[in-house]
């Protein structure tokens, strides 16, 4: 009967509402869709009887918050999309009892801001996706919790105001991508944890200085892109930490003279600056010469 039902897929439908009881019977389900519906809210402890579901889908609806206990009993999910709903808010301990949560995609909705301990109890969490949305900031602690998180997705946000200690407790992660954002400055210690980040993305921002020491950290980074940015100098010191650095993209800056510091680097994206072409640029001249093949 149902019990030994293991998926149940109930996307592009117009369902509009979930009982409390919506999902009697079914123990065994491992994989829940109901994905492009009309769902508008959702009651608490919608899911308490699925405790071994893995995968929970509800991306595309018009969900525009999250009560307290929204995903009780739900200790076996693994996947929790909500993207491309209306959620302008999430509640401290929103997630509490996700205890083996990997993958949380908020993508495509309208957050404006993320309280501290929002993702409290998600230390399984790996990847955390918020691109496209309507973050203006990143506050003290957006992330306390995260301490297993890899993979940290806020692109194409309007993200202009960063607190120093907003990526504090994130000793684990090895992506950020913070492309299409609004940043104009980097907090001096915004990346002080961050001692196994790998891909630093920080393209089309507004970025006319990276400073000396925001840097640091990032000893075990090997691609590092500020393309689309407003750098007029990129200082030798601000890269020389920067030992495994493999992949640099500073195209579309304002760069009139660049010098090249990491000595594994194998490739160079230099194109639509406004170089000067003096002796400023003759380190860079015989680096091109050299190793043919990084600077295309």
């Amino acid at each position: 009967g149902m019990k030994a039902l293991r998926w149940l897929d109930l996307s592009h439908n117009r369902v509009g509402s979930l009982l409390e009881d919506s999902f009697p019977g079914l123990l065994g389900l491992h994989v829940l869709r109901l994905s492009h519906n009309a769902l508008a809210g959702l009651r608490p402890r919608t899911f308490k009887d699925l405790h071994f579901l893995e995968e929970l889908q509800l991306g595309h609806n018009r969900l525009r918050q999250l009560p307290e206990e929204a995903f009780a009993g739900l200790g076996q999910l693994e996947v929790l999309a909500l993207n491309n709903n209306q959620l302008q808010e999430l509640r401290p301990g929103g997630f509490l009892g996700l205890l083996n949560l990997a993958v949380l995609n908020l993508s495509s909705n309208c957050l404006r801001d993320l309280p501290e301990r929002a993702f409290q109890g998600l230390a399984k969490l790996h990847s955390l996706h918020l691109e496209g949305g309507c973050l203006a900031r990143l506050g003290p602690l957006a992330f306390a919790g995260l301490s297993g998180l890899r993979r940290l997705f806020l692109k194409g946000n309007s993200i202009g105001d960063v607190d120093e200690r907003s990526l504090g407790g994130l000793a684990e992660l090895l992506e950020l991508d913070l492309t299409a954002n609004q940043l104009t400055h980097l907090p001096g210690r915004l990346f002080q944890d961050l001692g196994r980040l790998e891909y630093l993305l920080l393209a089309r921002n507004r970025l006319s200085a990276l400073p000396v020491d925001a840097l640091g950290p990032l000893q075990r980074t090997f691609w590092l892109d500020v393309s689309h940015n407003r750098l007029e100098a990129l200082p030798a010191a601000a890269l020389a930490p920067l030992s495994r650095l493999r992949f640099l993209s500073l195209r579309n800056n304002s760069l009139r003279t660049f010098a090249p510091q990491p000595p594994g680097l194998e490739r160079l994206w230099l194109e639509g600056n406004p170089w000067d072409c003096g002796c400023a640029l003759g380190a860079l001249r015989a680096f091109a010469l050299q190793q043919p093949s990084s600077v295309p």
